[in-house]
């Protein structure tokens, strides 16, 4: 068991008390792993839970009308909609997507962070729970706070929001015709940058705090990472329009 990852916490570290915050997101970028041997003792996830809601809700309001509103119109003149959609969009479309897409997105990591604790604490033999997996979760996807400016400046310049910085930047969603090529574009819009970071990330907070060997941790958590994709990439082109 040599590349299991020990817990021994960095020379005076206080696991008594929590780390405010603000180190805890330097952490994330700087010392990940010692960030999750303080998490296994002191598993919070609130904050960094609320700030991903808010960087969701953020990326709708400062991308809509150059990005949601503009897909979503043409959207709907392919569709043939009634005058109410379009009134729609432009007024209340904003709220609504900004309250829904966060909504939606904690749901998702409430879920995601649930697998996490089965992977970690049933399938690769560790001890995880569900409150130190939903802090993995929510810490590693912090670095979702460095992609949203990237991600809004993309978004307003391509004016649609389903932007992706990986290969499937080279198979635009939005321009692809018939199933097998929007599931195509989707699965690779799922291999983004941020995505894979946030994934190694979550792979070594499980390695950490379930106390497991770090290949078989990477292993699991990436197999889930494909498992999600293909999904994504199936259900997005069953309903797309």
């Amino acid at each position: 068991m040599n590349e299991t990852i020990p817990p021994a916490l960095p020379g005076g570290s206080d696991v008594r008390s929590g780390w405010p915050f603000p180190r805890r997101l330097v952490a994330v970028f700087t010392s990940p792993r010692a960030l999750f041997e303080h998490l296994e003792v002191r598993p919070s996830w609130a904050v960094p839970f609320i700030a991903l809601l808010l960087a969701a809700a953020a990326y709708v309001l400062f991308s809509w009308d150059s990005a949601w509103a503009p897909m979503m119109t043409a959207k709907l003149d392919e569709q043939g909609a009634p005058e109410a959609a379009y009134d729609m969009v432009s007024g209340n479309g904003r709220m609504i997507y900004s309250i829904a897409i966060p909504f939606f997105g904690g749901l998702v990591t409430v879920i995601y962070a649930a697998i996490v604790m089965g992977i970690g604490g049933f399938a690769l033999g560790g001890k995880i729970s569900f409150r130190q997996g939903l802090s993995i979760v929510c810490h590693a996807g912090l670095v979702s706070l460095v992609a949203l400016p990237i991600r809004v400046l993309l978004a307003n310049a391509a004016q649609n929001p389903q932007v992706t910085l990986g290969p499937g930047a080279l198979l635009p969603l939005a321009d692809q015709e018939g199933f097998a090529m929007k599931f195509l574009a989707g699965f690779l819009q799922a291999f983004d940058v941020f995505a894979i970071w946030q994934t190694v990330l979550v792979a070594l907070g499980v390695a950490v705090i379930g106390r497991v060997a770090f290949r078989a941790s990477m292993f699991a958590m990436f197999a889930l990472f494909v498992v999600f994709s293909l999904v994504g990439a199936l259900l997005g082109a069953a309903f797309a329009g």
